[in-house]
């Protein structure tokens, strides 16, 4: 059924262009190496126009676990999801557990409250769509997003105006994730 589900969100996400061009991972036809070759592109660009390239590399501890469930249901009715798809996922993630298996040996199942499942079918995708509407509040930098690693790249005339670009910009990111 997950899968099933996730057909069927990824067509909806595909025919409406709903992911950011900013996300490269579990994104069908891109890849990290579609992502340093933006990334790289951009800075030969910025050699070649003698500018200066600042990047600041973000990696969100524990993203996936760190997910509200609340939000993530308001942001996939805001994308369209609804009916029978929408209470599917409702009832996917307030009723998920999660198990660890060490050497043949598995732990009790744990209730998820918060989080997508790590290692499910959805769970990438679901993170994906939540963190989708970053891009919004990066208005100076370059944004670039693998999963939960992040990269703003500031490029300026001036070092000074590229560091503040890299002051403002992960502010604004700080405060998207409160």
């Amino acid at each position: 059924m997950e899968r099933f589900v996730y057909c069927t969100m990824y067509s909806f996400i595909s025919k409406h262009s709903l992911l950011s061009d900013t996300q490269f991972d579990f994104v069908p036809g891109k890849s990290t190496q579609g992502l340093l070759e933006d990334f790289v592109g951009m800075l030969y660009y910025a050699f070649d126009h003698n500018l200066v390239a600042l990047c600041l590399a973000l990696d969100l501890r524990k993203a996936f676990d760190s997910v509200s469930h609340q939000s993530l249901l308001c942001k996939l009715y805001a994308y369209g999801f609804r009916g029978r798809c929408y209470e599917w996922l409702m009832d996917f993630l307030s009723n998920t557990t999660q198990a660890v298996c060490i050497c043949d040996e598995i732990s009790n199942d744990v209730l998820l409250r918060r989080g997508v499942p790590k290692g499910s079918v959805l769970g990438a995708l679901l993170f994906n769509l939540y963190v989708n509407d970053l891009f919004r509040c990066v208005t100076l930098c370059k944004l670039f997003q693998y999963a939960d690693d992040t990269l703003l790249l500031a490029v300026h005339s001036s070092i000074r105006q590229a560091t503040d670009m890299l002051q403002i910009d992960p502010s604004a990111v700080f405060d998207w994730f409160k």
